[in-house]
C-alpha cells in the first residue's frame, strides 16, 4: 500500500489525475486493482480517477489475425468481462467517466470483425465510453481486416462504433504492475 500510495501521490504531484489499468482479465492484476490500488488514499479521496485498459489480446480468442465478433464464444467473454467490471469498477467514485459514462480502453480494437454491432450492443447496454486506438495514418479507414476473410470489415466501420480513437504512441508516461 505504501509503495502505491507514493507512486499515485508522485502522479498527481505532476498533473496527472486519471490512470488508465491494465486490465488482462481476473488474476494477480485484478487483485492489485481492487485489493492495492483502490485502496491508495488519492484514489479513495477521489483526486486521482481509474479507467480500465482493456486486453484483448489477453482476452478473446485470437482468430489469426484480429477478434471474430461473430464468433459467440468472443461475444459471451466481452459480455462476461464486461458485466464484472461493471459490478467491481464502473460504479466506483473515482472511476473515470466521461458525459457520465464510464470508459473503457479497448486495446487493439482495429483487429475486430465479424458482427462489430456486438460492440454498440455492449455501449448501449453498459452506457459506456469505449475507446479504441490506431489513430494513426497507418490506419487508412478504407482498409477492411483481415484481408482474404468474407467476415472483413472497413476500419473506418469498426473505428465508427467507438466513441474515441485514440494514438497508442504517446498515451502512457509508463507501466505499473504490482504483485505480492
Amino acid at each position: 500500500g505504501i509503495v502505491i500510495n507514493k507512486h499515485v501521490d508522485w502522479a498527481s504531484g505532476h498533473g496527472i489525475d486519471v490512470f488508465f489499468v491494465n486490465w488482462p482479465g481476473i488474476g494477480y492484476q485484478d487483485d492489485a486493482l481492487k485489493y492495492y490500488f483502490l485502496e491508495a488514499d488519492l484514489v479513495k479521496k477521489g483526486d486521482i480517477r481509474f479507467a480500465i485498459l482493456y486486453e484483448t489480446i489477453w482476452r478473446l480468442i485470437d482468430s489469426h489475425p484480429g477478434w471474430n465478433l461473430s464468433d459467440r464464444r468472443n461475444v459471451e467473454i466481452l459480455e462476461n468481462d464486461i458485466e464484472y467490471l461493471n459490478k467491481n469498477y464502473l460504479d466506483n467514485p473515482s472511476y473515470f467517466k466521461i458525459d457520465g459514462r464510464p470508459v473503457i480502453f479497448i486495446y487493439e480494437g482495429k483487429g475486430m470483425f465479424g458482427d462489430i454491432s456486438q460492440i454498440g450492443k455492449l455501449k448501449e447496454k453498459y452506457n459506456l465510453f469505449l475507446i479504441s486506438d490506431h489513430g494513426h495514418p497507418l490506419a487508412n479507414p478504407d482498409d477492411t481486416f483481415p484481408r482474404d476473410n468474407q467476415l472483413a470489415i472497413r476500419w473506418g466501420d469498426v473505428a465508427g462504433m467507438f466513441d474515441a480513437i485514440m494514438p497508442m504512441g504517446g498515451l502512457y508516461d509508463g507501466f505499473l504492475w504490482y504483485m505480492n
